[in-house]
């Protein structure tokens, strides 16, 4: 029995042990896994940022083109449906002979004024580079820090067409009008054309900028 016993013990000496392996990652494989992690959340961030950036965009500009569309709709139905067109070359607010036919066909107004039918109303769109309530009054429309387009129907108070997110250059509005004289002075039917360049902003320092130019015909034959 001893012999055996030495025997075993000297077999046991000489097999190899082996090194069990406890399962799971050493530290570079973390380091590497979350590194690679951290760069792929960096990129997913990064165009994130940039999809809400865009659609932010998009809905700023959606909500100018929409009010300068309600803008130029009012007008192009009263123009077009209107007489004695008016305007004055130049001008920077509606003058007191506004109810007479005339042209302003070669620098632009910042006014046109018409008489609407069928109830004769003498409307009146204006650009205040402003946005001032009224022709020479120093009160502006609370909100706004540019200029506005405004309409007054007959001595009623002017009112903006245009919202306060809109921002317009003191030059950013021009009225022109064509044929505005009955024959035989003139045989074309009376023509009007709105031409304006506004700006949205779109982030800090940053401004997208619309041209529009829309031009009306009067509907009714131009009769002396």
């Amino acid at each position: 029995m001893p012999r055996i016993k030495r025997f075993r013990s000297l077999f046991v000496s000489f097999v190899p042990i082996r090194t069990i392996r406890a399962g799971g990652f050493t530290l570079v494989e973390m380091l590497v896994a979350v590194g690679l992690f951290i760069i792929v959340m960096l990129v997913a961030m990064g165009s994130l940022i940039a999809v809400v950036g865009a659609d932010r965009r998009a809905q700023s500009i959606e909500v100018v083109v929409n009010n300068l569309d309600f803008a130029l709709d009012d007008m192009s139905r009263t123009i077009r449906t209107g007489d004695n067109y008016h305007c004055t070359n130049g001008s920077s607010a509606p003058d007191a002979s506004i109810s007479l036919p005339q042209d302003c066909s070669t620098t632009g107004s910042s006014y046109i004024a018409v008489q609407a039918l069928p109830h004769g109303d003498e409307t009146t769109y204006w650009f205040s580079s402003t946005c001032a309530t009224a022709p020479g009054s120093s009160v502006n429309f609370p909100g706004y820090n540019s200029g506005c387009i405004e309409k007054q129907v007959n001595i009623d108070a002017w009112n903006p067409l245009t919202s306060p997110e809109i921002l317009m250059q003191p030059t950013a509005v021009k009225f022109y009008a064509v044929d505005t004289q009955r024959p035989p002075a003139e045989i074309g039917e009376p023509k009007a054309v709105v031409v304006l360049t506004a700006e949205v902003p779109t982030g800090v320092g940053q401004a997208t900028t619309i041209h529009l130019q829309t031009t009306m015909t009067q509907r009714f034959y131009n009769s002396p």
